[in-house]
């Protein structure tokens, strides 16, 4: 063999290592921004999940109040579950993001503070905790559809839906 196929030999096996560790690595970003997309919807359905179950047990306790007391006042109302458990879980959830994506995730957050019910404190208004619940199901479509390397989620005009975020 001579030097310049000794050269030739090296720089292509440098080439495929170079070529298999950039793969490797990119495959492996796709996967964390995946599992942090995956994070974030979940704790979005779980903050939901404990609406749905607030609404449950504030109407049991109302029902009790009305058969038992007769007023209006709710002895043992359940306590509304607070957005800032789902802003810690979003933070939790994003905390792997990089570049770009870290400026999405306090859009993110943002989002979801905006989508708590204006009036929390007014326990007879149950339409505010559902309107809560599908403001944040519409940011995690968003989410869904977002690529998670861009600094901004898709707007709901990228999506083709007007209804979402609205």
């Amino acid at each position: 063999m001579e030097l310049e196929e000794v050269f030739g030999v090296l720089i292509s096996a440098f080439a495929g290592s170079l070529a298999a560790v950039l793969v490797s690595f990119w495959i492996e970003a796709n996967r964390q921004r995946g599992r942090a997309k995956a994070d974030l919807i979940y704790a979005i359905s779980r903050h939901c999940e404990r609406l749905g179950q607030y609404s449950s047990e504030f109407w049991a306790a109302e029902a009790f109040a009305r058969t038992k007391f007769q007023g209006s006042v709710i002895p043992g109302a359940p306590e509304k579950p607070s957005i800032r458990i789902l802003e810690a879980a979003l933070l939790s959830a994003g905390s792997s993001m990089v570049g770009d994506a870290k400026m999405a995730l306090a859009q993110i957050v943002k989002l979801a503070k905006e989508a708590e019910s204006q009036s929390p404190e007014n326990r007879e208004v149950i339409a505010e905790w559902e309107a809560e619940a599908s403001r944040l199901n519409d940011l995690a479509i968003l989410i869904g559809q977002w690529d998670g390397r861009k600094a901004a989620l898709p707007t709901p005009a990228d999506l083709g839906h007007a209804a979402v975020m609205s």
